[in-house]
């Protein structure tokens, strides 16, 4: 039986990430878009943004109406 440390693990695959975003041409972006609230979307989103922070990526995190149209978010294809 093998007992692995989780939390030791995570971390040295965050630091080998990281150091391959180093080596890339771009800063890599992670665009989020949650249409409403929902609890359980805003804990998992939440995570996401943390892990991107850790391994040197900006994330952006676009918060929109319920009632809001496919045809109106067109806005979001000319983000950086």
């Amino acid at each position: 039986m093998i007992l692995l440390d989780g939390k030791k693990l995570a971390q040295e695959l965050q630091q080998r990430i990281a150091h391959e975003i180093e080596d890339f041409q771009r800063p890599l972006k992670l665009f989020i878009i949650q249409v409403g609230h929902d609890p359980a979307s805003d804990v998992y989103i939440g995570q996401k943004l943390k892990a991107a922070a850790k391994v040197g990526i900006t994330a952006v995190h676009e918060i929109l109406q319920d009632a809001v149209t496919t045809q109106s978010m067109t806005f979001l294809k000319n983000q950086p």
